[in-house]
């Protein structure tokens, strides 16, 4: 039930090309809608310009996120 294949890119070793498998697609045939309509709704009042800040600013708050690991081994040497 494989829902993604890869393969190596030719001429670069380091490159892996990734396709959605026919299940992968049709998964993401439901997902699709279902994760846009509950955006619409989260969105709702929102304008053009504020959907997007706030967006990137998740995106920020996402990013800010990779430290956690680092603040909590910081926190586990200091307590311990």
């Amino acid at each position: 039930m494989a829902r993604a294949s890869s393969t190596r890119q030719v001429g670069d070793a380091r490159g892996v090309a990734v396709y959605a498998t026919p299940e992968g697609r049709a998964l993401t045939a439901k997902i699709v809608p279902m994760a846009l309509t509950c955006e619409d709704v989260a969105l709702a009042g929102f304008d053009d310009r504020e959907a997007r800040l706030l967006k990137r600013m998740l995106v920020r708050v996402f990013d800010n996120m990779d430290a956690l690991d680092e603040a909590r081994a910081g926190l586990k040497r200091d307590a311990g």
